[in-house]
């Protein structure tokens, strides 16, 4: 294949249009890719980097320590009351396309304490019934994100801290854009839908 002739796009463009085995191995080198354009030189003595490659790290002789790719924690939550879902949309996203509330994990949290944080600061409102789904490699930059259910109790929508650019309520038979399923997030909304439709 001649390289002058390959288009290189942006990884969240084609995420529709791959299969799950697809997107992790997409992913994986993303991750990677900004790892290694990120660790050029040691951030104690200034000196380029060495690849250890039975470690599979980058090291430099001042610091023992193994330079290994960071993860980020993050949660990722559908807020439910019944037939009713809680999406939002940030500015970077196409038009009319909403999706679960997500952010990260600080220091000194539990998965669960920083969702019920999130949420609070996102949209204004209290859940409970916190229930873990599944979790999900996110190559935007470095991100694993961990997949909730929870059930709203009480508050009205007020977008709190700018992250969001609009939230609101959606009848599950009437739903904007959604995230394709090979991210959690349309994975959450595809699953609550379908066990749903159940009861």
């Amino acid at each position: 294949m001649d390289p002058n002739s390959v288009n290189f796009v942006d990884l969240r463009q084609i995420l529709g249009f791959l299969d799950q085995s697809s997107f992790l191995i997409a992913s994986r080198a993303s991750i990677l890719s900004a790892w290694a354009l990120n660790s050029k030189f040691c951030s104690l003595c200034g000196k380029a980097y060495s690849f250890n490659e039975a470690e599979g790290a980058f090291e430099c002789s001042c610091n023992n320590a193994p330079n290994y790719p960071s993860i980020s924690p993050c949660i990722i939550t559908l807020i439910h009351d019944d037939d009713k879902i809680l999406l939002g949309r940030s500015k970077f996203f196409p038009p009319n396309m909403y999706s679960t509330l997500a952010g990260f994990i600080e220091a000194g949290e539990s998965a669960e304490e920083a969702l019920i944080r999130e949420v609070k600061e996102e949209v204004n409102v209290q859940v409970s019934d916190i229930n873990y789904y599944s979790s999900q490699s996110w190559p935007f930059p470095a991100q694993l994100m961990l997949g909730y259910f929870c059930k709203y109790i009480e508050g009205e929508i007020a977008l709190n801290d700018m992250e969001l650019e609009d939230a609101r309520w959606f009848n599950i038979k009437e739903l904007p854009i959604i995230p394709p399923d090979t991210s959690i997030s349309g994975q959450l909304i595809r699953s609550y839908i379908e066990d749903h439709s159940k009861l």
